[in-house]
């Protein structure tokens, strides 16, 4: 029994290595932008650019650790059917397989919440043959 349960951890612990080393981790962050007046302030989604390539898997890591005005923040990346809700000091994960259907090119990453925040861009690349 021993030597099955041995085993079976094995097998268990290669599948979550491979799983992991399938996986690419890319972080998306809020960050304040504009003037330091709280009026004029405006926040953006860093990296400015965020590349990734059809068919791979990510696993994207948002964060709003900004002090301030906002609680949260609104994350919406719609060719990959992200719409969410980013709260502070409250890092969220979401695991994605980025489509072999979408087209490469720039898509938006807004706030949806805030209007008036500068979009990030996701860039899709096409997957080599």
């Amino acid at each position: 029994m021993k030597a099955f349960f041995t085993a079976l951890l094995i097998v268990l612990g290669s599948l979550v290595m491979a799983h992991a080393q399938g996986v690419r981790e890319i972080e998306v962050r809020a960050e304040k932008a504009g003037d330091v007046d709280h009026s004029k302030e405006e926040g953006r989604w860093m990296p400015e650019k965020v590349e990734v390539v059809q068919g791979e898997t990510v696993l994207f890591v948002f964060r709003h650790e900004l002090e301030g005005r906002f609680e949260f923040h609104g994350l919406e990346i719609i060719p990959l059917q992200i719409k969410l809700r980013v709260y502070r000091h409250k890092p969220l994960k979401v695991e994605k397989q980025i489509p072999l259907t979408l087209k490469p090119g720039e898509y938006d990453i807004d706030c949806r919440f805030h209007p008036r925040h500068v979009p990030a861009k996701l860039i899709v690349k096409e997957k080599a043959p």
